[in-house]
């Protein structure tokens, strides 16, 4: 009896006590003991733990903050709230163990971005995954992949999102997300699949994509809901789409800095806020409305208009109407419409009182902003009568019974509040309750919250097809002005071209007709410093260029070899000279312009139907990535000569090709991105290191024959001479 009549007694923990089980290092516990998975690296970390997935641990402040629910706190309110332990538990546990305290955190500088993933030779799985599984556009699709923006990682099979700077096809790659191909559930959550951010991407950056001049700013959460907008929206022209890989305030104020400062246009048509339709994403709309006031226009103060794209805004609950409909019927002066705006605005028609607003208005279905209590489900139907029967008051004593709007602004703001916020949460309220009142509203069993949803539920109704081109056109629209804006050629022509031809012809003995072709071509120039400039030409466009200086300097240039040799600024990324010739069904290879057009020289008779290309570097992925140009351009080469030199830059360049993946060393075949098969064959100089010294060898050889034929003459001629006589 004694023994039954006992109590279980807990141990009643000191402040000291609770506050060193905080002070346990949150990364290492988790690490040790934590039923979630971690990722990230340096400050901080994401934690996925019991179906919450918005959970961001802060090294350096050893706190956790859940973006969700826009609140944080320490690490015995993690064990509580989300591992299952209660507080005298978690406490007792952090102070039983032997676990590291928490460390003083200094983060490091973010070093530059290097590419972690290694292409793939194809992108098929990458490509039905964003076609089949997501359902995004095959335009946009093709698109991507052309221009770069997308590659398929080799290892895990992945669409790696490149985050080009601007969001132009030949902006630097500044960071990655890597969106996995493979829908597990049981591993990878409710999302289905593995997705991560590369390490050392730019901070506040994410994926972007530039059509034209960008006269509209789109932000979404994602990469996916950016593309599945866009799918939606072909007619897209002059805007920038930007994904804030999440909710991230900073990373809208540096796209729109960035837009703004790189483009000089500001956004005349609005900024979209393509967010998704839950709390957090109805925060931020209201944090942007109050905060975010950007010019719009050069011509006037007003500020662009902050225009909201969330999707699946108006859907409302079956059950949700059902319920303001019965409360509205025991109070007359109380539409329905009124109650459904006050859920909207407080929660978002959650059952829990997770509040959806960045006003904090609260006080029938949402608790405190500010409150650190956690989340948790409510009555709904009681919240609702509670609602009716307090707004049934209010409108009851109102001075205007009819505006229940006015009377709700009444509810939630304080007297003291600002007149700019006081307007701003009308507005707010006005929205919807208006909307509502006209019958703008879907009935749903359920609401919907993305774009990607958005997309994939109309293409099951048949409402999306693919027939509609894309209305941006980058030969028409966007590649040109970006190549204007990205290379400027910012020399100063010389009036003649003397120094030019007196190098190349005279001095290195290129053929003057092939220099004279190149010159009126404008491919060749002369600088007003006497340097040789060779412009790179994609497709009729000057995309960069390098400079050969014509001043011998030993001691200025040594590493030149006495010339001065430079590529210009802001060319493109691993291009080069390049000549085409007849209907390309070969490319031609070389180190250097001067090298390209020696072996033109010796070989003008015979070549035809080639590209002739100088590579800028050594690096093997340039190669590739120039012959897939060439073949997107329509041309149908079958065979590459590989003419390099006898130097081991040359040797060293010709091994890292044939160690590629896509490269079958028995074959002596590559395996384009196409998947077509192109023949290498290598072609080097028999007597010279290179093709000028090949060339200079062999005009040096004529001129010796040349020589000797004339000592022969002479010979003879004296010998007939003497007959004669």
């Amino acid at each position: 009896m004694a023994q039954s009549a006992q109590k279980t007694r807990k141990r009643v923990y000191t402040k000291e006590e609770i506050q060193r089980a905080n002070q346990v290092d949150m990364v290492d516990f988790i690490q040790s003991h934590g039923q979630g998975t971690l990722e990230g690296h340096g400050r901080y970390f994401k934690y996925h733990v019991n179906g919450h997935d918005s959970l961001v641990i802060d090294k350096k402040l050893n706190y956790f903050y859940h973006n969700g629910q826009q609140r944080g706190d320490n690490l015995v309110a993690l064990l509580r709230e989300y591992e299952g332990y209660s507080f005298p538990d978690a406490v007792g546990f952090l102070l039983g163990e032997d676990l590291e305290p928490h460390k003083e955190f200094v983060e490091e500088p973010i070093g530059p971005y290097q590419q972690v993933y290694e292409q793939d030779t194809t992108y098929d799985q990458a490509q039905n995954y964003l076609r089949k599984v997501r359902g995004i556009d095959k335009d946009i699709v093709d698109f991507l992949f052309t221009n770069g923006y997308v590659i398929q990682d080799k290892k895990y099979k992945s669409a790696v999102f490149q985050w080009r700077e601007f969001g132009l096809p030949q902006g630097e790659i500044v960071g990655a997300t890597s969106q996995g191909t493979t829908v597990d559930y049981n591993q990878y959550g409710k999302r289905g699949t593995a997705k991560y951010i590369a390490k050392n991407s730019k901070r506040h950056y994410g994926f972007s994509i530039t059509l034209g001049k960008p006269k509209q700013y789109l932000f979404f959460e994602s990469t996916i809901d950016l593309l599945s907008y866009w799918s939606l929206h072909k007619e897209l022209d002059n805007s920038r789409l930007m994904s804030l890989e999440g909710l991230k305030h900073q990373s809208i104020l540096n796209f729109i800095q960035e837009t703004n400062g790189y483009f000089d246009q500001l956004p005349t048509e609005g900024i979209v806020y393509g967010v998704d339709n839950d709390a957090a994403g109805h925060r931020l709309f209201d944090f942007v409305e109050e905060r975010i006031n950007i010019i719009g226009s050069r011509e006037s103060d007003k500020p662009a208009e902050n225009i909201n794209q969330i999707p699946f805004d108006h859907e409302i609950p079956n059950q949700m109407i059902q319920l303001y409909q019965e409360a509205a019927e025991d109070f007359p002066n109380v539409n329905w419409v009124t109650l459904a705006t006050v859920h909207k605005i407080e929660t978002n028609y959650s059952n829990t009182n997770k509040i959806a607003n960045n006003f904090n208005l609260h006080r029938y279905f949402a608790q405190d902003a500010t409150s650190k209590l956690p989340n948790e489900e409510i009555d709904v139907a009681l919240a609702v009568q509670s609602a009716a029967e307090e707004l049934h008051a209010v409108l009851l004593d109102a001075p205007d019974p009819n505006d229940p709007v006015e009377q709700l602004v009444s509810l939630y703001v304080d007297q003291d509040e600002s007149e700019s916020k006081r307007q701003l949460i009308k507005e707010k309220i006005q929205y919807y309750y208006d909307d509502y009142y006209a019958g703008n509203y879907q009935r749903v069993e359920e609401i919907s919250k993305d774009w990607n949803e958005l997309l994939l539920q109309q293409r099951s109704e048949g409402m999306v097809t693919e027939r509609e081109p894309l209305a941006f056109d980058p030969k028409r629209d966007g590649l040109d002005d970006y190549l204007t804006e990205t290379f400027d050629y910012y020399l100063q022509d010389s009036p003649t071209q003397e120094a030019v031809r007196g190098m190349l012809v005279g001095k290195y003995g290129i053929n003057v007709n092939v220099v004279n072709a190149l010159i009126k071509k404008g491919l060749i120039r002369q600088d007003v410093n006497d340097r040789i400039v060779f412009l790179w030409n994609n497709e009729g466009e000057v995309i960069g260029g390098q400079i050969r200086g014509t001043f011998y300097n030993k001691a200025a240039f040594k590493k030149t070899a006495g010339y001065e040799k430079k590529v210009m600024d802001k060319s493109e990324e691993g291009y080069g000279f390049n000549v085409t010739l007849g209907r390309p069904d070969k490319m031609h290879l070389f180190q250097t312009p001067e090298d390209l057009l020696a072996f033109w020289t010796m070989h003008i008779d015979d070549l035809k139907d080639t590209v002739l290309f100088s590579l800028s570097n050594n690096n093997p992925d340039d190669v590739i990535k120039n012959i897939n140009l060439k073949m997107k351009a329509g041309y149908k080469i079958k065979q590459v000569e590989f003419c390099m030199g006898n130097n081991q830059e040359s040797l060293d360049l010709m091994d890292k090709v044939a160690q590629l993946e896509s490269f079958d060393r028995q074959t002596g075949q590559l395996t384009t991105i196409q998947g077509d098969k192109i023949q290498f064959r290598s072609l080097r100089p028999r007597i010279g290191i290179d093709w000028l010294s090949e060339l200079d060898e062999k005009r040096a050889r004529m001129a010796a024959l040349d020589r000797a034929n004339g000592r022969a003459g002479q010979q003879l001629n004296q010998v007939v001479s003497y007959s004669r006589t």
